[in-house]
């Protein structure tokens, strides 16, 4: 028979009880132990022959500092987990009538604060484990073209604000420490730990959710991720670049919720990105639209934002990377650094940058309205040589379209007018 589930405050559907998931799973456990043995986890340099104390003790300090190096360093930014957590999310599978999205929580009234996700996704593989406990061996295929992860060390940046992860998924329930070889070595959640998880925790896992948990290690961290979490919500455009995912809900320590959508139309031309924010204790939420224009180049997609005052956007390899000085967003498969917070500067990358400025012609001549708004678009020009070639292609190209508006005659081409000040139609 067909079981109903009920859904909770957060919409999310939840089984009736938080009752512990069965214990029976010895295929999770088993792989959880072997993860382990290959970690040489509880063993005592002692119980080794003499003549490889010295040499294992090394070595595992040495593995453990630059792990513990990676996790903190990598990363400018405390909260890039978030990030992450949404590039897993987009990276997941899920059932065919399913709308794939992420929660994402945040608890900080009372008690220690704590983060958690819940992804709607079909749930870990083994393959996902094993890659979870190790660095630079994701299971996503580099430049596949159907992933956007495949370095293998995003998952470690939570251990900047949390010194021990928890990650439930179906009959996987297995955390990680800060110590040692923690962050490597995954132990199994028990019964009596897990019935001590917060009780919304148990409840969605049990619903068959994937959720990472994360109790913070200060009210400081918790401020940090509540201000991400409204940048997350000023930044619609991110919603147009994701392959899988459609929608992210924000739950708020106040109460409030904002849930990010995109729409699409048939045209695929123009898309549209939904902000539906709810503040505490209101019974409407506020809804607020944004449409792009966008076109695409090669592998090279450009979001113009059809609104009066454009503003900056930043450059994308499907997670934002950064604004590099264009008002448009650009997305492109970008080859980054492990940080990604930079591009490298490869001929690949140079030739998918030479596309930006005919998809942002081509978003001109589709639309009209985008056209009158294009010198706005164009920002201030780049700092940077790698991307100045990209706004000056911009420019010249835009000297056969009607895009400066002049005091009698409209909009009318820039080698029909005379252009004065600080516009960029200066270069003309």
């Amino acid at each position: 028979a067909n079981k109903k589930q009920a859904k909770g405050k957060s919409g999310i559907a939840e089984a009736a009880a938080p009752t512990p998931v069965s214990t029976t799973d010895e295929l999770e456990r088993g792989v959880v132990a072997s993860i382990q043995r290959s970690r040489c986890f509880g063993l005592d340099d002692m119980d080794l022959p003499g003549e490889y104390q010295q040499g294992f003790s090394e070595m595992r300090k040495s593995l453990t500092a630059a792990v513990d190096r990676l996790a903190h360093d990598l990363y400018e930014s405390q909260v890039h987990f978030m990030q992450e957590l949404l590039q897993n999310a987009d990276d997941n599978h899920y059932a065919s009538d399913s709308t794939p999205c992420v929660h994402i929580f945040l608890r900080a009234g009372g008690g220690r604060p704590f983060f958690y996700s819940v992804n709607n996704e079909l749930g870990l593989t083994e393959k996902d484990v094993r890659a979870i406990c190790d660095i630079a061996r994701s299971s996503k295929q580099a430049f596949s073209g159907t992933t956007t992860g495949c370095k293998g060390v995003g998952w470690k940046s939570v251990f900047r604000v949390c010194s021990e992860p928890h990650v439930l998924s179906n009959g996987w329930r297995f955390k990680f420490s800060s110590e040692g070889l923690g962050m490597l070595t995954p132990q199994w959640v028990e019964d009596d730990d897990y019935a001590r998880l917060p009780e919304e925790i148990r409840t969605v896992h049990a619903a068959g959710q994937t959720v990472i948990y994360l109790p913070l290690a200060s009210c400081d961290v918790a401020e940090g991720i509540e201000s991400e979490m409204r940048s997350m919500e000023s930044d619609v455009a991110q919603l147009l670049f994701f392959r899988r995912l459609r929608e992210v809900h924000l739950h708020f320590p106040s109460g409030g919720t904002s849930r990010l959508a995109a729409l699409g139309d048939d045209s695929g031309a123009r898309v549209a990105t939904l902000l539906e924010a709810r503040a505490e204790g209101a019974s409407e939420a506020v809804c607020v639209t944004t449409h792009f224009q966008m076109h695409v180049r090669d592998e090279v997609s450009v979001a113009l934002p059809i609104i009066e005052e454009p503003r900056p956007q930043r450059i994308y390899s499907f997670l934002p990377v950064r604004a590099v000085g264009f008002n448009f967003a650009v997305q492109a498969p970008f080859h980054t650094t492990a940080s990604r917070t930079d591009f490298h500067r490869t001929p690949e990358n140079a030739r998918r940058r030479d596309a930006i400025a005919p998809a942002f012609l081509g978003a001109c001549s589709a639309n009209e309205e985008v056209a009158s708004r294009a010198l706005k678009y164009l920002g201030h020009e780049p700092v940077e040589s790698f991307w100045r070639a990209a706004w000056l292609d911009i420019v010249i190209g835009l000297r056969c379209v009607p895009c400066v508006q002049t005091v009698k005659n409209g909009l009318v081409e820039p080698h029909k007018c005379l252009v004065r000040g600080e516009d960029p139609a200066v270069k003309w």
